[in-house]
Parts: structure tokens; sequence; C-alpha cells
């Protein structure tokens, strides 16, 4: 089980999401999951993903359920710890995993949610 599931949401973000998750795939920690719900993209998103990243986990919606459904989507499907969700167009710092679960290392376990 991986210790942080990242949910990111998509609708023809192709000219966005492939540095947004080769910045995930830079991280000096890997202990994460990547899901993807795309809502119908027209813009060949999610074939991209398909085909460039295999070990991602894509939702595909046959229609726009809006950003907010899709990110509830993906954090169902999660599997992780904890749940970090990104816009399609974040590019992470290299240690951005790590310094976050160094943060939550250190907190109380009546702690719900941080924001970075």
């Amino acid at each position: 089980m991986p210790e942080i599931s990242i949910v990111i949401p998509t609708l023809n973000s192709r000219p966005f999401i492939e540095l947004c998750i080769n910045s995930l795939f830079a991280q000096d920690c890997q202990d994460f999951e990547v899901i993807i719900v795309d809502n119908n993209s027209k813009d060949g998103t999610a074939d991209f993903i398909k085909i460039a990243y295999p070990k991602i986990i894509l939702i595909e919606n046959k229609q726009n359920f809006g950003t907010c459904k899709a990110r509830n989507q993906g954090i169902k499907d999660s599997s992780g710890n904890w749940v970090l969700t990104l816009d399609c167009d974040v590019i992470l710092d290299k240690s951005f995993i790590s310094k976050i679960l160094k943060t939550l290392e250190s907190l109380s376990s009546s702690v719900g949610m941080i924001q970075a």
C-alpha cells in the first residue's frame, strides 16, 4: 500500500499533464500511486496517459462530471494512507513528497488534513 495517493482530475489537459506527471516521477521519494480521472477529454489526454504512463491508474469518464466529482472518484479508488489532490498544471519540486511525509510523521494522529 502506498503512503500517498495522488489524484489529478483532467479535462483536455494534454498541453499540461506531461510536465505534471514528470514532476511526480522525478520525486526523491516514490512511495505513492497516481490516479488520474479524465472527464471525457477530446484532445487525446487519456490516450497519451495510457501509452506514456501505463502504471498510472486512469479513470475515464464518458462525460464531464466536473472537478469535484472527479477528485472524489479518485479518492474513492485510492489505496494510500494519505491523499494528495493536484491540478493538472502543477509541477512539484523534486523533494515535495519526502517533505510532506516528514511533516506527516511529526503530526498528532488527530490531524486529518494538511495543505502545502
